[in-house]
C-alpha cells in the first residue's frame, strides 16, 4: 500500500480495509491490519494503531502462534513507548516476555530488537542496572549459542553503553 508514503493515509486505510474484507487467510488479514497500523502511526493516531494491533494479536492468539503474538506485543510496547505512555508500554513488553518465556524457556528475556526496545523503555525510567543485567545476559547467550548476527550484539552493546553513560551522568549530578 504505497500510498502511505504519499501521505494519503485515509486512502491507504480504505484500501487496507478492503484487502482485509477480501482476505483469503489470516496472513492476509494480519498484513492488512499491519498496513493500517503503519498509516495510523505515521499519522500520529496512536490509539487507532493500537486497536489494529489488538486485532492482529487476536488472530495470532487464535492461531496459537507465539512468535506472532510476541512480535505483536513488542510492537504495541514500542508504539506506546514512542507515544510516551511508559507504564502501558511496560505492560506490553512484560506480556511479550511472558510469551517469550513460554515459547523459549531457555531464553526468558527479550533479546535482539525487542530486547533493545525494552531496554530503551527501562533507560527512560532510569533503570540502568536492569538494562546492564539484561544486555549482559543476552550477550552471554550470543557467545554460548553463536547463532546471532552483528545486529544483536551491536544493539546489546549500545544498550550497555547507554546505561553506563546515563548512570554516570546521574552520579555526576
Amino acid at each position: 500500500n504505497n500510498i502511505i508514503y504519499m501521505d494519503k493515509y485515509e486512502d491507504a486505510v480504505e484500501n487496507s480495509n478492503t484487502a482485509y474484507q477480501i482476505a483469503k487467510n489470516d496472513g492476509e488479514k494480519r498484513f492488512a491490519l499491519f498496513t493500517n497500523k503503519v498509516a495510523f502511526v505515521d499519522e500520529g493516531k496512536t490509539n487507532e494503531a493500537l486497536s489494529e494491533m489488538d486485532k492482529q494479536f487476536t488472530i495470532a492468539k487464535n492461531n496459537n502462534d507465539p512468535g506472532a503474538m510476541n512480535g505483536d506485543l513488542n510492537l504495541m510496547g514500542n508504539i506506546l513507548l514512542e507515544a510516551g505512555r511508559y507504564d502501558a508500554a511496560k505492560v506490553k513488553f512484560d506480556e511479550a516476555e511472558d510469551v517469550q518465556k513460554k515459547g523459549q524457556p531457555d531464553f526468558p528475556l527479550l533479546y535482539s530488537l525487542s530486547g533493545f526496545q525494552y531496554c530503551d523503555l527501562l533507560l527512560s525510567q532510569g533503570n540502568y542496572a536492569d538494562v546492564e543485567r539484561r544486555a549482559s545476559q543476552t550477550l552471554e547467550w550470543y557467545k554460548k549459542y553463536s547463532g546471532t548476527g552483528i545486529l544483536d550484539t551491536a544493539l546489546d552493546n549500545l544498550s550497555l553503553g547507554r546505561a553506563k553513560f546515563l548512570s554516570s551522568l546521574r552520579g555526576a549530578v
